[in-house]
């Protein structure tokens, strides 16, 4: 990569590389979905982990984050919704019969992110 810039923050908690990150849409938090089967949502303050989520069985292929719950897609065949401010998984949506890649999702007031 080009040069001349530096990291702000260091986000080291995934044991597995990072292949997807969403950025929320107040910009205070990130999430980012790994190699090693989970998703974690960071403080874009200060760079520490506020949530751990865990579920897949399967590496996260993409994740999406919105005010109050996030999504995953992963290589399990499954997406996943979660509750942003407990981690806890809400729904796991099953079906497909291979490698989810991507998923869209309504967003504020019903527009399409």
């Amino acid at each position: 990569m080009g040069g001349g810039g530096s990291a702000l923050r260091v986000c080291a908690d995934h044991r597995g590389g990072i292949n997807w990150l969403s950025l929320s849409p107040d910009g205070q938090r990130l999430l980012t979905g790994s190699e090693d089967g989970t998703a974690r949502l960071w403080s874009t303050a200060d760079g520490q982990c506020c949530a751990l989520l865990q579920g897949h069985e399967s590496y996260v292929t993409f994740c999406q984050l919105e005010d109050e719950a996030a999504f995953t897609c992963s290589a399990d065949h499954t997406i996943r919704k979660w509750d942003v401010r407990t981690g806890q998984c809400l729904q796991v949506f099953r079906g497909h019969t291979s490698i989810v890649n991507r998923s869209v999702w309504p967003g504020p007031q019903g527009t399409e992110v």
